[in-house]
């Protein structure tokens, strides 16, 4: 998935609230999400991350043998958010209860 074309189809799809960033700027602003996202990801061995709006990754480390030698390697699920009509609710800026990180 190319991130300028993520950027320009969210703008078409959201003119009224996207329209008026500028496409750097929108480029920059996700690519660091990714990175919180991914930061979140990496201090954890096992767990739960969950991002609003967006879904849950499920974190966990399995024990997997290769020739002979066991290791533990970490293991990350990506589960999508199921799909909801766009409501005022998801435009506030208070957290959600997607927002809290939890460790199932």
């Amino acid at each position: 998935m190319n991130i300028k074309k993520v950027v320009r189809q969210a703008k078409q799809a959201n003119p009224n609230e996207l329209g008026k960033l500028g496409n750097q700027k929108a480029i920059s602003l996700l690519r660091e999400v990714f990175r919180q996202i991914h930061a979140e990801i990496a201090e954890k061995n096992a767990g739960v991350v969950k991002v609003g709006g967006l879904g849950v990754f499920r974190i966990k480390e399995v024990e997997v043998e290769k020739e002979g030698n066991k290791k533990l390697v970490k293991r990350v699920r990506f589960v999508p958010r199921a799909g909801r009509e766009k409501s005022s609710e998801q435009d506030s800026d208070e957290p959600d209860s997607d927002d809290q990180d939890s460790n199932d």
